[in-house]
């Protein structure tokens, strides 16, 4: 069994201490030094913290009038729900499994004519999208682009505000930046908050667990590069690896018996210390629609890990595979 991942010690501790001083006044105290610390991490003026990811993305596409742009896989389902939900007219732009091409994304761009689009820092979480790229696009048609930064808050490249107009990001369990729970959005834009403000007040994170995302924000940075480095690693030692030229903080390798190596993995004891899969079986459109499965790294306690520990992991599945 692997490691899975946990808040951190230095989380677990502040959120103690602000559960047993807790009043009005300190609440707001510690949910203004989260605020402040997500917008220094993302390079946006303005954070508001949620309950989940999901009360972030949902913010996020109520400040959307029109028609929203989703990738064809390798994003979160979730995106497309909400969206209809909030009788929003969705179409998708076409990638390889997950990774934007920015030639095609102009043409969906221009023959959709969508007013949003939303995507995550890694498709897949397995492949990191050109996220610089695909800004100065939606620039130039005027789109407005979400990114879903669960994946890489803390990353040197990505989640960062220069490349996206909003992030969006979950700070559930397994993420980055892990609190089991709570989730927040960031901005240049007040007037797209003030359109958003009404899911927002509706889904406020209490002012206990800001105190532990401020904890979790400060080694977000040395989380999303162990996980990138751990996942460089399997990659050169597993076969019909997908994307081997991308950063992930995942794995994804095309199989024609995905199931099988699900079932044969656990058997051999790949899976966390609480029992969780480490393998993910596709098509599925939140990694890839292939037939394949992928290695979620992000399940694992990497800062308690050495590389000894992910090359043991990439021999028990080289057995699997065989």
């Amino acid at each position: 069994m692997f490691p899975h991942r946990r808040p951190s010690e230095a989380a677990k501790l502040a959120i103690s201490q602000a559960a047993m001083s807790l009043d009005v006044e300190s609440s707001a105290e510690m949910v203004e030094k989260a605020s402040e610390a997500i917008a220094k991490l993302t390079r946006h003026e303005f954070a508001k913290l949620v309950a989940s990811g999901s009360c972030a993305a949902l913010a996020a596409l109520s400040a959307v009038e029109n028609k929203v742009m989703l990738p064809d896989q390798g994003g979160w389902r979730g995106f497309k729900a909400y969206a209809q939900l909030l009788g929003k007219e969705v179409c998708e732009v076409e990638t390889e499994l997950g990774v934007i091409r920015l030639e095609v994304l102009e043409e969906a761009l221009e023959r959709e004519k969508p007013e949003a689009l939303i995507i995550t820092s890694f498709a897949g979480y397995i492949a990191e999208q050109n996220l610089r790229g695909i800004h100065r696009i939606c620039q130039e048609y005027g789109v407005l682009l979400i990114e879903d930064a669960s994946s890489a808050i803390g990353d040197k490249k990505l989640a960062k505000g220069e490349n996206a107009d909003v992030i969006i990001c979950s700070t559930g369990d397994p993420k980055i930046a892990n609190l089991t729970a709570g989730g927040f959005i960031s901005t240049n834009d007040e007037e797209f908050l003030r359109r958003a403000a009404k899911v927002i007040k509706a889904c406020r994170l209490s002012g206990v667990l800001a105190a532990g995302l401020v904890e979790e924000l400060k080694i977000a940075p040395s989380v999303v590069e162990r996980l990138t480095g751990f996942a460089s690693l399997l990659k050169a030692r597993l076969p019909n690896v997908v994307h081997t030229e991308r950063r992930g903080v995942c794995v994804g390798v095309l199989h024609p018996e995905p199931k099988e190596v699900a079932r044969r993995a656990r058997s051999c004891g790949l899976i966390t210390d609480l029992g969780k899969s480490l393998i993910t079986t596709c098509p599925n459109y939140d990694r890839f629609l292939e037939h394949g499965f992928c290695v979620e790294l992000k399940k694992l306690d990497v800062l308690s890990m050495s590389r000894d520990d992910v090359l043991l992991l990439a021999e028990k599945l080289g057995e699997v595979l065989t």
